[in-house]
């Protein structure tokens, strides 16, 4: 036995002082390796180029890897595998990996050789099939409400596994941790899911989002769990996340400018992001902006009207909605300008990202502060044109010259089918030239209350007194389109009889004429060859703003339907023709009017102006109410009139009491 290890000893000697002289070694033959490698492995000698120099293999390690970014079982110890140190240093370590199941989920089998790269395993086999299951994302987002990614149809999934004939589950969907969870009108196919192909499609219909209107940029998140049931290396999971976050940019204002806001829709109808807003003064204040997005704001139309802070940018904010000013706030300040009355600016206020994740908001700005544009009326009447009319009105607006001593200045549009109106209103102190059957003489402004007596006054501020024989009012100075008001006595010339209160009956929806069912035309306080209209005239008026709205009114689309009857219920009818017939600038600074409103008198809307009631002496609700008569008795005490209202939207076809005092608009005779 000594001898034997006597004679290893001698024999291993020699090889190891040739493996350190030469530093290079074949094993399987004597002879030397070639001159590039340290190591040749080789049992058929003097073999050279590239023949067969062996007939057996390198046997390789056979591994069972853990991980592929770990080193074990090479070290045993938790600290030892994630070494830095010992991970750089085995670079270039090759075994022959017995663990199918390393690349489970990646579609193959993860048995082969493997060589540690300093940081992980990379394989150098070409790895046979194995299970998996695939998703086409691990993340989908549900746009919804205004946001600019599209409405939101079925979403689809794509799902794919293999083998082909095992079965994958996936459970229903479950809220996020710190979100809650979105809900879904259906999921298709249901679970559990099995198909021959090994794939399929998934879809999903989000439910329209449950969101504060303070706050819609809130979102909800879904997880959904698939699994794929494999025996040898156990379930193989995969988690899709569902967010459903509605990108928003909302506006509001500070003060009484005007209250702008958008509406935020479920995910069916994304909502239409536009805005109004009317400049009544020249204080700064802040357009403040909020949403989930960055933002910029460009300035286009008539942008002499405002000016405002630069650059017109912002961050995305969340916080609320105090009047309290922040910055950040886009500054506007109105300018009382030449020519800027009744023009428009528009704020786009749009998020920076490309593509837009929230949909832009226009933020219209409507000047009723410093002087309008009267040029663009080219067409001016005078007295004789005025009551005989004139071919080349066509559809155009006039601008009718004042009579003196009669009635002052005014103007009318063209209304289609329901013919010229004034679109200003009357301010006559006398009878044009007519020979009335009770010889009216009208005198100057008057206390209200009688019956049977033409009175007119200018009107005023809610709650002002209104004295005999009193000059003209601030407010009329202000603006003469506001007219003054009269009794109907005044407005008819008399038609209640000696009384005042004489009734050929309730004559709602009767034409004129002489016949059975119609009523005579009444010339009244207006100026030869125009009328006081009757309600069957205000009820033709009415449907035509109602078919043609965006002829009359700053609006996108007509209104078309529902057509208000001639005989029709005491009380509010239509939807918002209302706000088209009244003019931006006399209402009473609401939040809730001063969208869809009339374009300008001398533009060819309708333009009410909300001039207020009087009652005996006193007058109510300038700006915010307007009566305006009508030729047609309701009953002995009343008259029929329409009414508007700042905080309507509808108009109201109601009697007036007789001795009250409201407004007049004539309509040219045929």
């Amino acid at each position: 036995m000594k001898l034997y290890k006597i004679i290893q000893i001698i024999c291993f000697v020699p090889v190891v002082i040739s493996m350190t002289a030469n530093a290079q070694v074949t094993i399987g033959e004597t002879e030397a390796p070639v001159n590039g490698a340290l190591l040749q492995l080789k049992n058929i000698a003097n073999i050279n180029g590239a023949e067969i120099n062996a007939n057996k293999g390198l046997a390789l390690p056979r591994v069972s890897l853990a991980s592929k970014t770990a080193l074990y079982p090479m070290f045993t110890t938790h600290a030892d595998t994630l070494n830095t140190v010992y991970k750089k240093n085995h670079t270039g370590l090759m075994v022959y990996n017995t663990n199918r199941c390393l690349t489970k989920n990646e579609g193959k089998d993860g048995r082969g050789i493997w060589i540690w790269d300093g940081t992980m395993w990379n394989n150098t086999s070409v790895l046979s099939e194995a299970s998996s299951l695939f998703t086409s994302t691990d993340h989908i987002d549900l746009p919804s409400g205004s946001d600019a990614r599209g409405a939101v149809g079925p979403i689809e999934l794509g799902l794919e596994w293999n083998p082909v004939d095992k079965q994958v589950t996936y459970t229903a969907p479950t809220a996020s941790p710190s979100f809650t969870g979105v809900s879904f009108n259906s999921i298709t196919p249901s679970s559990p899911v099995s198909a021959a192909s090994g794939k399929t499609p998934i879809n999903f219909l989000s439910n329209a989002m449950t969101l504060n209107p303070n706050a819609p940029w809130a979102s909800l998140q879904s997880e959904i769990n698939f699994t794929l049931v494999d025996a040898e290396c156990g379930n193989i999971n995969k988690k899709v996340v569902l967010n459903q976050t509605n990108y928003v940019l909302r506006s509001y204002n500070n003060g009484y400018h005007g209250y702008v806001t958008n509406n935020v829709l479920g995910h069916n109808i994304l909502s239409k992001e536009s805005n109004y807003f009317v400049l009544v003064d020249t204080n700064p204040f802040s357009l403040r902006i909020r949403g989930n997005a960055n933002w910029k704001a460009t300035v286009t139309g008539n942008t002499n009207i405002i000016t405002h802070n630069i650059p017109a940018t912002g961050v995305a904010n969340l916080s609320g909605f105090s009047n309290s000013p922040l910055p950040g706030d886009f500054v506007i300040t109105g300018v009382a300008a030449p020519s800027s009355k009744y023009t428009i600016a528009s704020i786009v206020i749009e998020d920076e990202y490309t593509p837009h994740r929230a949909k832009p908001v226009t933020v219209t700005c409507y000047s009723c502060i410093g002087t309008p544009d009267l040029s663009s009326v080219s067409i001016t009447a005078n007295n004789i044109q005025t009551e005989q009319g004139d071919p080349i009105w066509g559809t155009n607006v006039v601008h009718h010259l004042a009579k003196p001593g009669v009635y002052e200045e005014f103007y009318s549009a063209d209304f289609g089918d329901a013919g010229r109106w004034m679109t200003t209103n009357l301010a006559a102190t006398a009878y044009d030239g007519n020979t009335h059957t009770q010889n009216k003489i009208l005198t100057g402004a008057h206390i209200m209350g009688y019956y049977n007596e033409p009175h007119w006054c200018y009107p005023k501020t809610h709650g002002s007194l209104i004295t005999t024989g009193e000059g003209p009012s601030q407010e009329y100075l202000d603006n003469p389109a506001v007219g003054f008001l009269y009794n109907w006595d005044a407005a008819t010339a008399g038609k209640g009889g000696p009384t005042g209160t004489y009734s050929p009956g309730n004559q709602m929806g009767l034409p004129e004429g002489d016949g059975v069912g119609q009523q005579p035309r009444i010339q009244g306080i207006c100026p030869k060859g125009w009328h006081l209209p009757s309600d069957y005239e205000w009820t033709e008026l009415e449907n035509e703003i109602i078919t043609n709205t965006t002829k009359y009114a700053e609006i996108d689309e007509d209104i078309k339907a529902p057509l208000i009857p001639f005989i029709k219920a005491q009380g509010y009818h239509g939807t918002i023709h209302a706000s088209a017939m009244r003019d931006h600038c006399e209402l009473f600074q609401r939040a809730d009017v001063v969208s869809n409103c009339s374009k300008g008198y001398f533009q060819g809307g309708f333009a009410v102006f909300l001039a207020g009631l009087v009652t005996g002496n006193q007058t109510g609700n300038f700006r915010d109410f307007a009566a305006i008569w009508s030729s047609s008795s309701k009953s002995g005490g009343d008259a029929w009139s329409r009414r508007f209202f700042s905080s309507s939207s509808k108009v109201e076809t109601n009697g007036t009491v007789r001795h009250s005092g409201a407004s007049v608009r004539c309509k040219k005779d045929k």
